[in-house]
């Protein structure tokens, strides 16, 4: 099934009501309606678009994810006006509306209505003051949320999600595998104490050593794990889950499991299965090169996390957090710098103003 509104359907374009940006004004976002045609291929999504203060807001879940093909392609309801959106933002919020329950358990109390901020549906793209200020703001959206949504993207069509998660685990870990003591593992994570006692499962389920191999590639070589917006995304975020599939067919873990997986997946010493997943890659030195990059950048998430809470500096210096991101991936180059703002220490983050003009000057203002 894609994820597009029928073509057939007209709507009215929707237009921003402007943020009152000295209040500290946000936008959130809330799913009303999602209709599935299988038989004319499409999907219907129509939101509701809220306006309040980020220190009043209710309870909210910042969503994280990779933009992708930034064409607006994709069609959203606002109070029946059309609004268009990349088609990663449409899959994005398909799939968190199907996995709404799952990620309640994870992040917030079941039943409780909790609303969504999503940046490309959230801030008005095509206001460059706006986005400049709502920049400013991005690392208190995250640490204020009830949690974050990290969705990882999708495997090719008719790949299994959870067979991702499942490879990485016995990858990283032997039969004598357990969870780090400060590690929650709760009903949603019973199948992990499952599949690592008895690792013969994985061939009876899954497949054959390739099939492995090819599960890990298509997880860890999404766009989501490499881009540096993650990092602060991540860090900042009280409760994190990571969602990984596309629309009902979708897999979830907890941020902290799946980071102490990657640990362990890079270790073949503490693995009777590493090389064998490795041997079967048989990946060219780009595609190597490509994971190995991404691999890292997320394993700087957890160092960065764990020296912000231990310092009482209130952040990190912006040189060290260019040097830890070095391999994130941006679009924009300004954003290598402004996407750490919100872990930076004060003196950094208040000597920089973000400047998103699609043209950057680099010379003395004529008169």
């Amino acid at each position: 099934m894609s994820t597009a509104a029928p073509s057939n359907a007209s709507s009215a374009p929707y237009h921003y009501e402007r943020l009152t940006s000295n209040t500290g004004e946000i936008r959130l976002v809330q799913i009303t309606r999602v209709e599935e045609d299988a038989d004319k291929d499409s999907v219907v999504l129509e939101i509701d678009i809220l306006h309040t203060r980020l220190d009043q807001a209710g309870p909210y879940l910042a969503i994280s994810y990779a933009w992708g093909n930034p064409e607006r392609t994709h069609k959203l309801l606002v109070n029946g006006a059309a609004l268009l959106v990349p088609e990663n933002t449409f899959r994005t919020l398909y799939t968190v509306y199907h996995a709404a329950e799952t990620l309640a358990t994870e992040l917030c109390a079941s039943g409780e209505q909790v609303s969504l901020w999503i940046d490309a549906i959230c801030i008005n793209q095509s206001d460059i003051d706006e986005k400049e200020d709502q920049v400013r703001r991005m690392g208190q959206i995250y640490s204020q949320a009830a949690g974050a949504i990290g969705y990882i993207g999708r495997p090719p069509q008719g790949k299994n999600p959870f067979d991702g998660f499942r490879t990485l685990l016995w990858m990283g870990t032997d039969v004598s595998f357990t969870i780090r003591d400060d590690v929650p593992v709760d009903a949603a994570h019973a199948w992990i104490g499952e599949w690592s006692r008895d690792p013969g499962r994985f061939e009876e389920e899954v497949g054959p050593i390739e099939e492995f191999a090819e599960a890990y590639n298509n997880l860890l070589l999404s766009d989501w794990f490499i881009r540096c917006w993650v990092v602060q995304e991540m860090v900042l975020s009280r409760e994190i889950a990571c969602l990984y599939g596309h629309g009902s067919d979708f897999a979830v873990m907890s941020l902290d499991i799946l980071t102490t997986l990657v640990d362990g997946s890079g270790s073949p010493e503490n693995s009777q299965h590493f090389y064998a997943i490795y041997s079967a890659m048989k990946p060219d030195a780009e595609v190597a090169w490509a994971r190995n990059k991404k691999e890292a950048h997320m394993k700087a998430w957890s160092r960065i996390r764990d020296d912000l809470e231990q310092r009482q500096s209130g952040g990190l210096g912006l040189i060290e957090l260019l040097e830890r991101t070095r391999f994130g991936k941006v679009t924009d180059p300004r954003d290598r710098i402004y996407s750490l703002m919100g872990m930076m220490k004060e003196p950094d983050r208040s000597a920089i103003r973000p400047r998103l003009s699609p043209t950057l000057w680099l010379g003395w203002p004529t008169t």
